[in-house]
């Protein structure tokens, strides 16, 4: 495996010559089950037939040619692989004044699509769907974002938090309030999805008071 990991480095490339003198070496120190670079190729065609081969070749009209990787097939496989999945971030980051990562960009955080929900406590909730938090308030969030907001050390866990605005339960009907603000998502207590077993929770109905192009 480690072999393989090895000479399928895309920033370390091998030629077949420097391969074969590797496993050479490898045989001469006493290493066993050393493969022979033969099998060790055969192997690598069979695992690229199984998961598939990002990279495709085209070749432009003056005889040039390129390779493109699949962008979204290279991303499916980082979630598939477990050394690399909880390495990844899936929120954009409010990082402050500071970028170190693609992640804390302010396109990132505020121009790009949201992720589209976030898990709290076993419960997941939806962007743009209605919610209730812990003090009994209404929120629709419209952003899911980590922050650092009220912790005082650099070093902390930086806390998911959403970008939404307040809602207010009528007799009239909810009515969404015109100002965004931030809230923690540990606040949250109820989805849209369990006030909707509430029959009389959602009767009144929603009144909008923004613009969905904020």
């Amino acid at each position: 495996f480690i072999t393989a990991l090895l000479f399928s480095s895309p920033r370390l490339l091998f030629s077949e010559a420097q391969k074969k003198a590797i496993l050479s070496w490898a045989k001469e120190l006493g290493a066993r089950d050393v493969p022979s670079l033969y099998a060790l190729n055969r192997s690598q065609e069979t695992i690229q037939k199984l998961v598939g081969d990002p990279t495709e070749k085209v070749t432009a009209r003056s005889g040039n040619i390129f390779y493109f990787n699949d962008v979204g097939k290279a991303v499916a496989k980082d979630y598939a692989n477990p050394l690399t999945r909880f390495a990844m971030q899936d929120y954009p980051e409010d990082g402050g004044k500071g970028m170190s990562e693609v992640f804390n960009g302010e396109k990132m955080l505020f121009e790009l699509p949201s992720p589209p929900a976030a898990k709290v406590d076993g419960e997941i909730y939806f962007v743009n769907e209605l919610l209730q938090d812990s003090l009994g308030d209404y929120f629709l969030p419209q952003r899911f974002f980590f922050a650092l907001y009220g912790l005082s050390s650099d070093t902390a866990d930086k806390l998911l938090h959403a970008l939404g605005r307040a809602v207010q339960r009528t007799e009239d009907g909810f009515i969404v309030g015109d100002e965004q603000e931030i809230i923690p998502t540990s606040t949250f207590r109820r989805s849209f999805r369990e006030l909707s077993l509430d029959d009389n929770e959602l009767a009144c109905g929603v009144e909008t008071q923004f613009s969905t192009g904020w």
